[in-house]
């Protein structure tokens, strides 16, 4: 890492604000300096551009090879505090294709768990996503679970999948 680039963090660190920023600035510092510099709130698109670019069909194909039943995704990439930059995604309910379980079930959904937008070495912006089942019932309470992890290439609107 730059001398720049490390003063420049460590002045971040200096002018945060709480102990959480503090300690955000740090790991970002200790990240820099065992991994090299990342951009990890990517710039070339603005967050309408993104949602421009942003296609769900091949996700949506991929769902209905796996679960065997059409699944529709609504979604809008968003920009959270501090400029990083995540989608929301979630299914219509689907709680009538699930047999029995739909009994104690009011909502089962597909919907995002976890996600971010990176830049890739090649330049290319990446949408990183978990893709999970939530539910809920209808005494109260709810969970989830896992069913892929999958990425979209902003740049040449593809989806790629994982761990399925």
């Amino acid at each position: 890492m730059s001398n720049a680039v490390k003063n420049k963090s460590k002045r971040k660190v200096r002018n945060a604000a709480t102990r959480k920023e503090r300690r955000v600035a740090k790991s970002a510092i200790s990240w820099a300096e065992d991994y090299g510099e990342i951009t990890q709130y990517p710039t070339k698109y603005s967050v309408k551009q993104l949602n421009n670019r942003l296609d769900f069909t091949g996700l949506e194909q991929k769902l209905h090879q796996v679960l065997g039943l059409p699944v529709t995704i609504a979604g809008r990439m968003s920009e959270e505090h501090g400029g990083r930059l995540k989608v929301n995604l979630r299914s219509e309910n689907l709680v009538e294709h699930i047999g029995i379980l739909g009994c104690v079930m009011e909502h089962f959904y597909i919907n995002e768990w976890s996600n971010n937008v990176i830049q890739h070495g090649n330049g290319d912006y990446i949408l990183n996503v978990g893709i999970h089942f939530s539910w809920e019932f209808k005494d109260g309470g709810s969970n989830g679970h896992e069913i892929f992890w999958c990425a979209y290439n902003f740049d040449r609107r593809e989806w790629s999948f994982g761990n399925i």
